[in-house]
């Protein structure tokens, strides 16, 4: 019983140890994913609009409850662009440096170690800009 629990242990190590996914597509999960559906949905089709959401209204009406209540009317701040010109925003301010993150340090090194055990220098190559998808913009109006 020892003896075969030890070659199974050692037969199924030794196995994914040397396991290299096929890339000539017999393997049907490591195939590359088409860029587009090949199935067409439906688009640019009519979505009613039932005016603002219960909740929303229920919202509302707390908050215009609570103004009332409370005797003080609650005002959105705007934010401000932040421009050149303003003074108020602080400017040429020393940011810390902690130096390169622990993980990251970890990874650099064990992705350094992989490529010189293997044999092979991992290239990243940029993704390509998908292009932009053009959905219609309902009106809650």
């Amino acid at each position: 019983m020892k003896y075969s629990i030890v070659i199974t242990l050692l037969l199924s190590s030794a196995s994914a140890i040397a396991y290299r996914p096929y890339v000539d597509g017999r393997t049907p999960w490591y195939k590359t994913m088409p860029r587009e559906h090949a199935v067409e949905y439906p688009r640019d089709y009519y979505v009613p609009s039932y005016g603002v959401d219960r909740e929303i209204t229920a919202s509302l009406a707390n908050t215009h409850n609570s103004e009332i209540r409370h005797k003080h009317k609650m005002h959105l701040k705007k934010h401000k662009k932040h421009s050149d010109e303003e003074e108020d925003v602080p400017k040429d301010y020393k940011v810390p440096n902690f130096g390169m993150d622990h993980d990251i340090i970890s990874t650099h090194k064990h992705m350094a170690d992989a490529e010189k055990r293997i044999g092979h220098k991992w290239v990243v190559q940029a993704a390509e800009k998908p292009p932009p998808r053009n959905y219609p913009v309902p009106n809650f109006g």
